[in-house]
């Protein structure tokens, strides 16, 4: 079994948009994020976080 995503780690923790966002850049810019692997996991969490908003 191998160990989970650091990344994907980061985006479960985060509580607000604008830190999931600044950490989405972050890791772009850094050449670390994969839409393939990270986007799932981005799209679900920015889902989870409206959904307080409503």
């Amino acid at each position: 079994m191998s160990a989970p995503d650091p990344i994907i780690t980061a985006i479960n923790r985060q509580r607000s948009s604008c830190c999931l966002f600044a950490l989405r850049i972050h890791m772009r810019r850094a050449g670390k994020w994969s839409g393939e692997l990270h986007g799932p996991a981005f799209d679900a969490k920015t889902q989870e976080i409206e959904a307080y908003w409503k």
